[in-house]
């Protein structure tokens, strides 16, 4: 990073708030690998809820309890 950039990027009111092209892109790929990531640990959770869910449903048929 440039010295330059190191200061329109800690001194957005130089540019009256408006985020550059760059900045735009970058947030946006930020935020589409994070929100991947949240999608893959949510699947994940829900999986392992559902493996849950049947162990304790053929344990309970296993003892007799419908």
């Amino acid at each position: 990073m440039t010295l330059e950039e190191a200061v329109e990027e800690s001194h957005p009111e130089r540019d009256d708030g408006r985020l550059s092209a760059a900045e735009r892109k970058a947030r946006r790929d930020d935020f589409d690998a994070w929100a991947a990531a949240r999608n893959r640990m949510t699947e994940a959770q829900e999986r392992a809820d559902r493996y849950r869910y049947e162990q304790a449903k053929r344990e309970a048929e296993a003892r007799g309890l419908d």
